[in-house]
């Protein structure tokens, strides 16, 4: 992108991870600059247990370990993806049909997770 020259503080947001820095731009100068999110791709799937009825609408939340407050990530008949800052996280599922499902993850930077969990 074209920026002015100066001093500018850049973010990048992607879901639940950001990161920002400060650049300073020169006149008539070309530069890259790269933002690390420390942050990993997770995919949740929640399934029910074999011969159960399937779940129609499932809500999808996560809790950064060992003490953060639990959020909700949103709502899907099977599986829902994020993108979450690299550490430890529990990952909790709930049906229509009041069964549950949680697991604790510790996720890395630049990893792609799938965490199965089957609804109880």
């Amino acid at each position: 992108m074209a920026l002015l020259p100066g001093r500018w503080a850049v973010e990048v947001v992607s879901d639940r991870a950001s990161a920002g820095t400060e650049i300073e731009v020169a006149p008539k100068s070309n530069q890259t600059v790269r933002i690390d999110l420390d942050a990993a791709r997770l995919l949740i799937v929640a399934k029910p247990a074999e011969g159960q009825e399937a779940p129609m609408n499932v809500v999808f939340e996560v809790q950064p370990l060992p003490d953060g407050e639990r959020f909700s990530l949103g709502g899907a008949s099977e599986s829902f993806g994020a993108i979450l800052p690299a550490g430890r996280w529990r990952v909790i599922v709930a049906d229509s049909l009041y069964r549950s499902a949680e697991a604790e993850i510790e996720l890395k930077v630049g990893e792609e997770r799938n965490v199965n969990l089957l609804l109880q």
